[in-house]
């Protein structure tokens, strides 16, 4: 499948929480099919780090449809999740929902902390991830791949 968009890991980026979506849209369901969370997440203790992603579609009242959770990663400093997530949504809700992507580090059995997070959609955290979801939109089934430097929560 063809791809679109900046993959590059300029050196920017060293100094952010960052991570790269694709996504990709077809008829009937919003697809990311993987994410990183690239560079600077916690560095000075690696092997303390269990993180993992959590993607949740809101639609246009905030109102969770689904919601995905990644596979944990265990002392990786720049952990790559190459993981599918499908999200049925039709075209004319596009513009809509919005999709929350949060990284968190699991810290015990019941105690979590957020890492970072963007939101992409209706209620897009910034341009840059706004321009993204359009992207998407337009690219006939393409997969559309960016850098996104998260939020802190």
């Amino acid at each position: 499948m063809e791809t679109l968009g900046r993959e590059q890991r300029g050196s920017h980026l060293h100094d952010f929480l960052c991570l790269s979506a694709l996504l990709s849209y077809m008829p009937a369901a919003v697809s990311l099919f993987s994410f990183l969370p690239a560079h600077g997440i916690g560095l000075e203790n690696v092997l303390k780090l269990y993180t993992y992603g959590k993607l949740c579609l809101l639609n246009s009242v905030g109102q969770e449809m689904s919601r995905c959770k990644t596979s944990i990663r265990r002392g990786q400093p720049n952990p790559v999740y190459k993981e599918t997530f499908i999200f049925q949504v039709a075209l004319f809700q596009l513009s809509d929902v919005t999709l929350m992507i949060s990284i968190y580090n699991k810290r015990s059995m019941k105690r979590k902390e957020m890492i970072g997070w963007i939101s992409m959609g209706q209620n897009s955290s910034g341009e840059e991830e706004q321009s993204h979801w359009q992207e998407m939109k337009e690219s006939k089934g393409l997969q559309v791949c960016r850098w996104h430097t998260l939020l802190e929560s």
